[in-house]
């Protein structure tokens, strides 16, 4: 959430980002909504196809507990870079 304090990310997302190679992360904005792959018998986890200038990036969500804030705890692109 840009422009917030609000953590969007789990503690294993922050430190394993930390030490990401940003040259594979190259999308600058997010280019409409997110689509979501619900699997309703999970209340707990989700992923979201996130389309941005750089093509869709997977996302996924997780939470400990239903209306409890998602958190991401992966990012990929849909087509790495090389």
């Amino acid at each position: 959430m840009a422009g917030t304090d609000q953590t969007v990310a789990d503690p294993r997302a922050q430190q394993a980002w930390s030490r990401a190679d940003l040259k594979y992360f190259t999308a600058t904005s997010v280019t409409g909504q997110p689509r979501l792959d619900e699997d309703r018998s999970n209340p707990y986890f989700v992923w979201a196809s996130v389309p941005t200038n750089d093509g869709d990036y997977r996302v996924h969500l997780n939470r400990l507990e239903p209306g409890a804030p998602w958190l991401g705890d992966m990012i990929r692109p849909l087509q790495l870079k090389r």
